[in-house]
């Protein structure tokens, strides 16, 4: 099973005197070498950005489940008006209108981009995903929440640079490997059905990141956070901490992979270069097989 620590979309802009509302989507696993590559200091790719050097990170999107969700992502932000997930949603949706009078204006504005980034976030099946949001320029996430926009419950925000996002992610994954290679002296039991869980089937179960006393069979926490049909979020049956499905199936590939190893791995690893085109080869089915793919990857990819 293929695990990838930071599957990201994301939203720069040029620095260029008096292009600085020129904007640029993309989509990587490494979002700190890829603006290094947009503004030419390593080489591979990017070559559409080229003219516009230098360029900054805006907004970054983070904790798709795998690189097709990302891709998918990448393809309905930068032309939102044409994903078949927009055009189900209603001309008179409340994003979509913003959407479309900032599009008129200028389709590749901060602001266009930013209202393409609300109306997806809220609608099926993005909004169904462990996304996270980074904002890296300050006033940008004012501008994201102005006029009292808000997420799906489980869809967090930060603010700050891309740099220390990354650290601690990596410093959360560490966490996680050294307290599962800590040997155990007491048999692990589910919180909900109460069998018995093997330590090492790291896909059978997940547990709660707070308290130590919630372990459970994936499946089991799967029907009580199922309210709805599909486990997005929900709280833990112990210490009611609000637990996000994605990020508890997240920690179990990671454990998974540690097992599947049989020893750590360098979770600062580079990945494979990205290519600038990366999206070209995504294309949008009129079929419900994508947003079905996009559901069960959530479960486990």
């Amino acid at each position: 099973m293929s695990y990838c620590s930071f599957y990201s979309c994301y939203l720069i802009r040029s620095l260029q005197e008096g292009h600085s509302n020129k904007t640029y989507v993309g989509s990587t696993p490494n979002p700190i070498r890829r603006l290094r590559q947009h503004n030419g200091e390593l080489t591979q790719g990017a070559y559409r950005t080229r003219k516009l050097r230098p360029w900054e990170h805006v907004l970054v999107i983070y904790g798709f489940p795998s690189k097709k969700h990302a891709l998918q992502f990448e393809w309905a932000w930068q032309k939102p008006l044409q994903s078949r997930h927009v055009k189900c949603v209603a001309d008179t949706n409340f994003f979509k209108e913003r959407l479309k009078k900032s599009s008129n204006r200028s389709a590749n504005s901060v602001l266009t981009k930013m209202r393409a980034a609300q109306l997806l976030l809220n609608i099926v099946p993005f909004s169904l995903l462990p996304l996270k949001l980074r904002f890296v320029i300050p006033t940008m996430q004012v501008m994201f929440f102005n006029d009292g926009i808000t997420l799906p419950k489980q869809i967090h925000w930060s603010v700050g640079p891309i740099q220390d996002l990354v650290k601690q992610n990596t410093s959360i994954e560490k966490d996680i490997l050294k307290a599962f290679v800590i040997p155990d002296t007491k048999p692990m039991y589910c919180y909900i059905c109460t069998e018995s869980i093997e330590k090492d089937d790291a896909l059978d179960y997940v547990l709660c990141d707070q308290c130590t006393d919630m372990t459970s069979h994936t499946s089991c926490l799967s029907k009580a956070f199922s309210d709805q049909g599909i486990p997005v979020y929900g709280y833990c049956p112990n210490c009611t901490k609000l637990l996000v499905w994605g990020d508890l199936i997240k920690a179990s590939k990671l454990r998974n992979k540690l097992v599947e190893d049989g020893i750590s791995f360098d979770l600062e690893e580079e990945p494979l270069l990205d290519q600038d085109d990366s999206s070209s080869s995504i294309i949008e089915s009129d079929s419900d097989s994508t947003t079905s793919s996009v559901i069960n990857l959530t479960l486990l990819d």
